[in-house]
């Protein structure tokens, strides 16, 4: 049975996996947006985790015909993950689009007895830690979310991450 993720753990363990990897200088101070490097470490993240690699796919459709960034799906339960990066001066469409799929994510955690929890992962580069917080204010205000961060995702370098989690209520 799939138990809700610790997103503190999540945190915690990205960034050591980041850390560790020979592309994580170049990752973390390079401004632009990194979107599949995350979706494909997140994966070995997970597993380490004690997520079985078979249920991590990055194929999961809404009914709605919008698509997940990443699932794990286990037997009938899911957790979805929303990615987005945000790099100052190049996101004026992801700042209207992303709070559109976050309460997308929250709908369907509400209407759906098969997700047990939605996550999303956001990193910010060249943003004011002001700013940072404002849009995680902005974009998570809804009471059900778990904000982690933003912290630098590896210290010394300027690229950070907010976890948030939504858990569908018992």
């Amino acid at each position: 049975m799939l138990s809700p993720l610790d997103i503190k753990e999540l945190f915690s363990k990205m960034a050591a996996h980041t850390a560790a990897c020979s592309s994580s200088q170049f990752l973390c101070s390079t401004r632009a947006s990194f979107e599949s490097w995350f979706r494909v470490e997140l994966v070995p993240v997970l597993v380490h985790m004690g997520i079985p690699f078979q249920d991590i796919s990055p194929d999961f459709t809404f009914p709605d015909g919008g698509k997940a960034d990443l699932c794990i799906q286990s037997s009938s339960e899911v957790i979805l993950f929303e990615l987005k990066p945000f790099v100052s001066g190049q996101d004026s469409n992801k700042k209207i689009e992303y709070p559109r799929q976050i309460n997308r994510l929250l709908k369907y955690l509400s209407e759906n007895s098969n997700f047990l929890q939605v996550i999303t992962f956001t990193t910010f580069y060249g943003y004011t830690e002001y700013r940072m917080r404002k849009f995680s204010e902005d974009f998570f205000s809804d009471p059900r979310w778990e904000i982690v961060g933003p912290n630098p995702l590896v210290e010394g370098y300027p690229l950070y991450l907010v976890l948030t989690s939504a858990v569908r209520p018992k």
